[in-house]
């Protein structure tokens, strides 16, 4: 989490102080930004949704329904989605190299470590999840249209995942804002 919020911070950083690429208002700027809401929104999406279906059973059960039936990282897929959309409303490629270093690091580390914790405490269960589900590309196939709603098991959890969209939603807002006043203090100098 700490190198997560070094090297991003740093990137933010290095995008507000540098002249942007594309001009803002342009036709490539509106296009970015509408692909930028997609991802950010369809991330913020898929992660309340798996909020709903792990809140309450995360480390008491494989939790192999809803949208871990499709995907077994959903948060992490919907984190990730919600980072595309910040770094294309940013328009940066260091912004977008850095969070490529931030999956890589997550990818090698942190989800593997994660796996020998269930597998150490659900072996054959989660080796069995872990054969019929992917990690990362969602299989639609295997969504159940009955597992779609799911009532909320774990208020708690459900409230800090909002408080999470609520942050995330001011990031959106600020790479917006970091993006305008960097066109507009460009064209002063």
């Amino acid at each position: 989490m700490q190198v997560t919020a070094i090297v991003m911070g740093g990137a933010w950083a290095y995008v507000a102080l540098s002249r942007p690429w594309i001009d803002q208002g342009s036709t490539i700027d509106w296009l970015i930004d509408g692909a930028a809401w997609t991802a950010f929104l369809g991330g913020a999406v898929l992660r309340l949704w798996a909020t709903l279906w792990i809140a309450g059973r995360k480390k008491q059960t494989v939790v192999d329904d809803g949208p871990y039936r499709a995907c077994r990282n959903p948060l992490y897929v919907g984190t990730f989605a919600m980072g595309i959309g910040i770094g294309l409303f940013l328009k940066s490629l260091v912004f977008g190299t850095g969070l490529g270093l931030v999956v890589l690091l997550y990818l090698w580390f942190v989800v593997p470590a994660e796996e020998r914790y269930m597998r150490s405490r659900f072996a054959e269960s989660y080796d069995d999840y872990c054969a019929r589900v992917p990690r990362w590309i969602p299989r639609l196939s295997l969504l159940r249209r009955n597992e779609i709603f799911h009532p909320v098991a774990d208020r708690t959890a459900l409230q800090r995942e909002c408080w999470r969209m609520a942050c995330w939603m001011l990031l959106a807002g600020l790479a917006e804002l970091t993006c305008h006043l960097r066109g507009t203090a460009w064209s002063v100098w």
